[in-house]
């Protein structure tokens, strides 16, 4: 990140991007890969593989809803940041890249 800032800004006018995801967006229900999460998801999704032996990214997709269920989100730092890390990277690589 030290690269990226410098001594002369750069007043130059520039273009946003239009948001890509909607902010009311949260993570899917577990097993079906859309939707809304909900304390009625399946407590039994594991990651897994697929009949051909490649990651199947709708069983960790699961597994990682059901995780994020369980956290205690009510006040700041009572998530596991290791594991919810891991979530934000699975999710932001279409949890294909463990």
């Amino acid at each position: 990140m030290y690269d990226v800032f410098t001594n002369q800004p750069d007043f130059a006018p520039y273009t946003h991007l239009a948001n890509q995801v909607p902010l009311t967006e949260t993570n899917p229900t577990a097993g079906t890969g859309t939707g809304t999460a909900s304390t009625g998801a399946a407590k039994t999704a594991t990651a897994g593989t697929a009949a051909d032996g490649a990651a199947d990214p709708s069983k960790a997709q699961a597994a990682w809803a059901v995780w994020s269920l369980k956290q205690d989100s009510s006040h700041e730092d009572r998530i596991d940041m290791a594991h919810g890390n891991r979530d934000i990277w699975y999710s932001s690589n279409g949890f294909t890249k463990p």
